[in-house]
């Protein structure tokens, strides 16, 4: 289970990043652009350069893996 404060300290280190789920999934977030963080809810929304959103519930979430930053 992650919080907000977890994911939102991840944002705030501005390094890419996946959320791990306890279904085995993963969902990739880019920058600070592609995650929202309604208020009063315990999910976060995750997007892609595609268009595709996910609504994840934090109960779901099991950890964070940073990225490693790609050389141009």
């Amino acid at each position: 289970v992650m919080t907000k404060p977890e994911i939102k300290a991840a944002v705030d280190r501005h390094l890419p990043f996946s959320l791990l789920m306890s279904d085995g999934k993963s969902y990739y977030v880019r920058h600070e652009d592609y995650i929202s963080f309604p208020p009063h809810q315990n999910r976060v929304i995750v997007s892609d350069d595609l268009g595709h959103i996910w609504v994840l519930d934090l109960d779901d979430m099991t950890s964070i893996q940073y990225e490693e930053q790609k050389q141009p």
